[in-house]
């Protein structure tokens, strides 16, 4: 027969006691649990998906969008560098093999490709005759498309953290899918809503050649393109368009830091962005 002292005896009724203390907010409604101040253990296990059930979502990121806008501001800068030499050129669409652009006189298609060279690094230039097609090499397009792929794993964060859900799995899958599971939530509607919107920012010229309208009618000139205004206006009259330069002047990868605040008594948002 086995036999304890009774100090022992004690010392496992402790810790036995102990043990139930603190698993028993496991067991209660969250409604009912002690406050945080509490000496009381209020914790409760975060259970996963396959105990607790909740929303498992897989994302696809755009990269081919992420590759022509880049592509459309490179084409900019060609189009800009050789405007400034004098060269004579005839714009195209950027499309996923490169930024494009035609050399209107032979002569000057040498003297191009040289400007067109030096524009930006880790570039590939090809073409045939007073055809330029300019492409990011093979290092230069991973870090790219990684790097548009991280901003957006911030992104989903930052809005399932709107949830106020604990312990929400966001991770990277491939080269271009993120994967989001948050345990406890059983409207995956309510999730693919939240994770819908658009997060965007850039910062673009608009066109003072033409109006929308005028656009609209006569065609729209190279690198541009019409958005409708944020404000609703006049509702009679319908929505306020503009015509604006496809070229980001300013991009929210130079984004640092934006903060709410307030201007002669309203309220602003500031933004801060980098040297670049």
């Amino acid at each position: 027969m086995l036999y304890f002292t009774k100090w022992k005896a004690a010392l496992v009724l402790l810790v036995c006691a102990l043990g139930v203390v603190y698993a028993a907010p496991n067991f209660l409604p969250k409604d009912v649990l002690p406050t945080e101040s509490s000496l009381l253990p209020s914790k409760q296990v975060n259970l996963g998906l396959d105990l607790r059930g909740g929303s498992h979502m897989l994302l696809e990121v755009d990269t081919d969008s992420v590759v022509r806008e880049r592509y459309d501001a490179l084409a900019d800068s060609i189009r800009s560098e050789l405007r400034q030499a004098q060269i004579r050129n005839r714009p195209r669409d950027a499309t996923l093999q490169g930024a494009e652009v035609t050399v209107l006189k032979a002569e000057d298609a040498e003297k191009a490709r040289d400007l067109v060279r030096n524009i930006e690094p880790n570039t590939v230039m090809s073409g045939e005759g007073n055809n330029i097609i300019v492409s990011y090499n093979e290092v230069a397009m991973k870090e790219l498309i990684d790097r548009a792929l991280s901003q957006s794993v911030e992104v989903v964060r930052r809005r399932v953290d709107e949830l106020g859900t604990t312990e929400p799995s966001i991770q990277r899958q491939g080269t271009n899918r993120i994967v989001v599971q948050v345990p406890g939530l059983d409207d995956p509607s309510r999730l693919r809503a939240i994770l819908g919107r658009t997060a965007k920012m850039n910062f673009h010229l608009v066109n003072g050649q033409k109006t929308a309208a005028d656009a609209r009618s006569s065609g729209l000139p190279p690198g541009t393109m019409i958005l409708p205004s944020a404000d609703e206006g006049d509702k009679a009259a319908g929505i306020r368009e503009y015509l604006i330069d496809r070229r980001i002047v300013v991009s929210g990868d130079n984004l640092v830091d934006s903060q709410p605040t307030f201007n002669e008594g309203r309220p602003v948002v500031s933004f801060r962005f980098d040297a670049a």
